[in-house]
Formats: C-alpha cells, sequence, structure tokens
C-alpha cells in the first residue's frame, strides 16, 4: 500500500493537496439583509478547509 508523507510536504503543497482532495465541494449560500430589507445571496464554497 502506497500513501503520501504528509509531514514531508512544504505547506504550499499540503495546502494544494488539502483543498484538491475535498470534491464535491460543498457551496453554501451566504445572504445578507441591508437596511432597506434587500437581501444580497452569494455562493462561498472554501468553508471546510
Amino acid at each position: 500500500m502506497s500513501g503520501i508523507a504528509f509531514n514531508a510536504l512544504d505547506p504550499q503543497t499540503r495546502y494544494k493537496l488539502l483543498c484538491g482532495i475535498v470534491v464535491p465541494r460543498p457551496i453554501a449560500l451566504v445572504t445578507t439583509l441591508d437596511d432597506n430589507g434587500k437581501v444580497n445571496a452569494a455562493p462561498f464554497s472554501f468553508f471546510n478547509v
């Protein structure tokens, strides 16, 4: 069985690997309400890492 020596990777490679293995990437719909009651919604997909 082969594997990845996570502690042997540099921080940038660790980050890329961690971000790349979350598939499918969950998406949250973030909503806000302004002072006039107008709703704003935006997709946000980087909340797992």
